[in-house]
């Protein structure tokens, strides 16, 4: 099932299996800085994180560009794969886009994105 996705920019890749699933609100990883910015970012809609084992783990791939990333949404579980803090940053920001509550729990449709940008300067 491919046919769009709500998220700006519009990444390079997506699939979404057409499944939901419910996650934990732990986040984990090798990426304190863009993690503890999403956490911030994620209190000001309405959602609480916390660091902690489960839910969303972001982790340093190094076959990746440092502004490229990869965001697996499955079983409960969130990955994300970048090759630095900047992919890192772009896929939280992607996931936060992604998130809805429901019942009082974090919902997600099951996705796999991938982005990188263009060229070397990414913005606006």
């Amino acid at each position: 099932m491919n046919d769009s996705i709500n998220v700006v920019p519009t990444p390079k890749g997506w699939w979404r299996s057409g499944e939901n699933c419910f996650i934990e609100t732990k986040i984990c990883g090798d990426f304190p800085v863009p993690a503890a910015a999403f956490i911030e970012d994620a209190r000001r809609r309405g959602f609480e994180f916390s660091e902690g084992e489960g839910g969303i783990c972001a982790v340093f791939d190094p076959d990746m560009e440092k502004a490229e990333y990869k965001l697996c949404v499955s079983g409960g579980q969130v990955r994300l794969q970048s090759g630095g803090d900047e992919g890192a940053h772009y896929g939280f920001a992607t996931l936060l886009q992604l998130i809805k509550k429901h019942d009082g729990r974090l919902l997600l449709d099951c996705v796999t994105i991938t982005d990188r940008p263009d060229c070397a300067y990414r913005g606006l």
